[in-house]
């Protein structure tokens, strides 16, 4: 509701007079010429997904910079508290730095949870879809003679559809708090791209994507996973062993999630940049040249949520069921980096995805309000 309260703040008249086109869009993938948006449309679309954006990620932001500096002030505090209880300084020193962990830790798996669970993965998809485009609208303009019936302006009006439609997918839902990541439901519109360049650039760039913000804002949130889990093991057991021990599995959960997205990224890029040329004189591999929803690599199996959700913050996490399987269209590659085996369409493009139907059971750090974006 208060994602929905704050879209009607922006101004939307130029949205609504491309509903129809965006609607018929939603239906097929990229690639499909139709009237061009309204001037302003993508603007518009774009402003909005900010604001929808920051109703999933500003509480936690705001509920950290509330309680931790009062959890720091306060600390000492907890320190002689718990020592008067326990009276084992180990076990009061564990509590007063639990104080400061525990609400940290909070907002950084509310904050960096649902950029990388939901924000992300649509901002991704809209670059990929747009990147593919305006390859297209490339080869319409330089080589009219590869692209039969196309017009470059017809291939700018596809590129202008397309990004519309990208932009005005909903955020997935909520999910666990990772690791490991949660893969999410396929978007209504997935990029299709076609031949080798085409799908070596859609690779290249999940793998840009894996390097620049995957890894590195998961990385970030190991970093208060860990200290917290050192912090409560020492407050309950005040065994610097035992707190050893449960800051090291944390922190190793986190870097085997790093390894697994990066290295699903990087061979999957390697592999699909080089097989079509290197295999030119073989049927392609199957999956090979598709794409599906973006971030794919190094998440969990869509089976059943995997860990406690955070619950703190005045927009606590919602773990609504069961993961989704993650981008079940055909052609697409599978959850965790794999590929589907459903092939390629016979023209040569990617099939892209359709609609995704019922999202319902998904489980990732998303919401399902109609018309999302970013």
């Amino acid at each position: 509701m208060a994602i929905r309260a704050s879209r009607a703040l922006l101004p939307r008249a130029a949205a609504v007079s491309v509903a129809a086109v965006s609607v018929a869009t939603l239906s097929v993938g990229p690639g499909v010429a139709y009237a061009a948006p309204a001037p302003g449309a993508l603007l518009s679309e774009f402003l909005g997904n900010q604001v929808e954006n920051c109703a999933a990620i500003c509480p936690y932001a705001i509920t950290g910079l509330q309680t931790l500096p009062a959890a720091v002030l306060g600390s000492p505090v907890a320190l002689a508290t718990a020592l008067a209880v326990t009276g084992s300084p180990l076990q009061a020193l564990g509590s007063a730095a639990a104080t400061v962990t525990g609400p940290a830790n909070d907002a950084m798996a509310g904050i960096i949870g649902n950029d990388l669970d939901r924000v992300v993965p649509r901002f991704q998809n809209g670059v990929l879809i747009g990147e593919v485009d305006l390859m297209k609208l490339a080869g319409a303009a330089l080589v009219p003679a590869a692209a039969p019936g196309s017009t470059v302006p017809g291939a700018v009006d596809t590129l202008r559809s397309d990004v519309l439609t990208a932009l005005q997918q909903p955020l997935p839902p909520a999910a666990p708090v990772p690791p490991p990541l949660t893969t999410p439901a396929p978007f209504g519109i997935l990029p299709s791209p076609a031949g080798p360049l085409q799908a070596g650039a859609v690779e290249a760039t999940d793998a840009f994507f894996a390097v620049a913000f995957y890894a590195p804002e998961l990385s970030l949130l190991g970093v208060t996973q860990t200290a917290d889990a050192a912090a409560t093991t020492l407050r309950d057991t005040g065994s610097p062993g035992a707190s050893l021990t449960a800051a090291g599995s944390a922190a190793r959960r986190v870097v085997d999630a790093d390894a697994s997205i990066l290295r699903g990224a990087t061979s999957t890029t390697v592999t699909d940049a080089i097989a079509p040329v290197r295999d030119s004189s073989h049927p392609p591999r199957a999956g090979a040249g598709t794409h599906t929803a973006p971030g794919g690599f190094g998440r969990s199996p869509a089976t059943a949520p995997r860990g406690p959700v955070a619950q703190t913050g005045p927009a606590g996490r919602d773990p609504s069921g069961a993961p989704t399987s993650l981008h079940a269209t055909s052609g697409s590659r599978a959850a965790t980096g794999g590929e589907a085996s459903s092939g390629e369409a016979s023209n040569g493009e990617t099939p892209s995805g359709g609609q995704a139907a019922a999202r319902g059971g998904a489980a990732v750090h998303e919401g399902t309000g109609a018309g999302g974006r970013r």
